[in-house]
């Protein structure tokens, strides 16, 4: 079953708060006066603790064509979605811990 583009929303929300996220990191790391890398970490987790919490409401549901099956939203697609989402805060949060400023 395909979805059409305004159905699809709701399923990519974790996507799209991803994507936002990182237009804030950018947007601070380019806007703010000494800003650091501290900052710019703990944003970095809370856009990954938000998409994961998005992405743990919007699962389990069955497999879905999003955009009118040009992306594909299953139990695979999620797993993925959680492990990936996964190494990356682990990483993010262990380089903010060594590195210093």
């Amino acid at each position: 079953m395909a979805l059409s583009n305004f159905d699809s929303l709701r399923w990519f929300l974790p996507e799209t708060i991803l994507a936002l996220g990182v237009l804030v990191v950018l947007g601070v790391d380019l806007l703010a006066r000494g800003s650091s890398r501290f900052t710019a970490g703990a944003i970095a987790l809370t856009t990954l603790a938000a998409s994961f919490i998005a992405l743990a409401s919007t699962s389990g549901g069955p497999a879905t064509g999003l955009f009118g099956g040009l992306v594909a939203r299953d139990a695979f697609a999620d797993f993925w979605k959680v492990l990936f989402l996964t190494v990356t805060a682990l990483e993010d949060h262990t380089g903010m811990l060594l590195q210093p400023g």
